[in-house]
């Protein structure tokens, strides 16, 4: 029993050490002597070698030596780009007996922000190179700055479930990143990589944008209409989930509309899809508001669910001559009633639609 009681403790004891990331250095303070807390390691945990001046901003701690709470009603955070570890914690225990070093910071790790609840505004120094995926996620800054330095942007940055982001900046001199009314773009603006999750108003792209990235205005819920440009070839999946989008083109440019595109999109009342579209993938409207929507004679094929419980839509425009060279998905308009809603089709096109969708619509008329 004691031999197991030994086995049991030091099994528990390999757990924590897995899953603990124990700072070399816990307390560093910068020029006003404010107290920060770094790793001397990647933002995965991971000892950087040749990198030993350098350090992971991990957060800040939110209470004097005296105990007392001093971040509280912080506003604007500005991360130094350099900073000394304090010779002592406030426990008093020393860490240096002689002039600290300095580090320079280039990182930031997970929850690095968390507990400030006045948060607006986020400032980070040249010589930062990554940030930790989940650093951002949930605090109530509205505004960051991407530096120069910086080598990649988790665009998940700034879409959580109560994220405030509104604007993203990017210093011009980045070679890999830019910033246009607060999105998200890479350098030469042909792919759009995220629209900040509380950004206000109507987007419209630049007519560079080729690519907008999956997930770009995923639960943005102060946007309104989205005007994208011809020549947009690719939209990632979930581009516009879940977010208040009122009003969008798709242009011809683009062949495929992919899987959940525009789905739960309370706000959506009117789509118009050019000519040139061939596809409209699994679930790209699903649950959404649609009152109105036009498809043009290039359609293909629509996926399964595509127009699932899209029970307001009350005018249909589908400018196809031949009904049957659309491939229908499975459940294409499950829990839509079809009998609601009026089809408006090529004058030429209207008797075989009558024919062949008798009883389906209130009524079959020529546009």
């Amino acid at each position: 029993m004691k031999r197991l009681s030994v086995i049991l403790f030091l099994s528990a004891v390999n757990c924590l050490l897995l899953f603990a990331r124990i700072p070399d250095i816990p307390d560093f303070s910068d020029d006003n002597g404010w107290m920060y807390k770094f790793y001397r390691d990647d933002i995965n945990g991971h000892r950087l070698e040749g990198h030993d001046d350098e350090v992971i901003f991990w957060g800040l701690s939110d209470r004097d030596p005296e105990g007392n709470k001093r971040f509280e009603n912080l506003k604007v955070l500005r991360i130094p780009a350099t900073v000394r570890p304090s010779k002592n914690d406030h426990t008093g225990i020393v860490f240096f007996e002689g002039e600290p070093p300095l580090f320079r910071v280039t990182g930031v790790s997970s929850h690095a922000f968390n507990d400030f609840p006045a948060l607006e505004e986020i400032v980070l120094p040249e010589g930062i190179v990554d940030i930790d995926p989940f650093a951002m996620s949930g605090i109530p800054a509205k505004r960051i700055n991407i530096p120069a330095s910086m080598k990649h942007v988790y665009p998940g940055l700034f879409r959580g479930y109560d994220d405030k982001w509104e604007a993203v900046t990017v210093a011009k001199s980045n070679p890999r990143y830019s910033s246009r009314d607060g999105l998200l773009y890479s350098k030469q603006q042909d792919t759009l990589w995220v629209c900040p999750q509380a950004h206000r108003g109507d987007v419209t792209l630049p007519a560079t944008v080729k690519v907008v990235y999956e997930d770009a205005f995923n639960r943005a819920t102060n946007i309104g209409r989205v005007t994208l440009p011809e020549g947009v070839v690719s939209i990632g999946k979930s581009a516009f989930y879940d977010s208040s989008i009122t009003q969008v083109n798709i242009p011809g440019s683009l062949k495929t509309l992919p899987k959940n595109v525009l789905g739960q999109c309370k706000q959506l009342k009117q789509v118009v899809i050019d000519e040139g579209v061939e596809v409209i993938g699994e679930g790209a409207f699903s649950c959404s508001y649609l009152e109105t929507v036009t498809l043009p004679s290039t359609i293909r094929e629509l996926g399964d669910e595509a127009f699932m419980l899209c029970d307001k839509v009350h005018d249909a425009y589908c400018k196809v001559l031949e009904p049957l060279s659309i491939n229908m998905g499975k459940d294409c308009f499950r829990f839509v009633d079809l009998s609601k809603i009026t089809l408006h089709v090529p004058a030429e096109a209207v008797d075989t639609y009558r024919a062949l969708c008798q009883g389906m619509f209130a009524d079959i008329v020529a546009m």
